[in-house]
């Protein structure tokens, strides 16, 4: 590739996060060529897969702020239990055995 490809490329993918290139590349770099196909992809394919690459690390971002949102409500719905209720974190995790990790890692319980 010469040096001013290798600028064209640059140029336009140093909008995205050098982990998102990366990522893109390596799952270019994973996939059997076709005949006759280049060693190095073109631009145009290695844009729209970095653009596909830092479209799913958003989505894994939200999923992920969404679900430590969940775990904080959850963590206050388990506080005023105790207080209000009287209940002990092992009868609550009982209740909720799919966070009953979340439970242990909390109250060391």
């Amino acid at each position: 590739m010469s040096e001013e490809t290798q600028k064209l490329y640059v140029k336009h993918l140093q909008e995205f996060p050098i982990e998102v290139v990366k990522e893109a590349v390596k799952r270019i770099a994973l996939e059997p060529r076709r005949d006759g196909e280049t060693a190095f992809p073109p631009l145009a394919v290695v844009h729209a897969r970095a653009r596909a690459v830092k479209a799913e690390f958003k989505r894994r971002e939200l999923v992920e702020e969404e679900r430590r949102k969940d775990e904080e409500e959850f963590l206050k719905c388990v506080s005023e239990w105790m207080e209000d209720f009287g209940w002990s974190v092992a009868e609550i995790a009982s209740r909720f055995p799919s966070r009953a990790r979340l439970l242990r890692e909390r109250w060391q319980a």
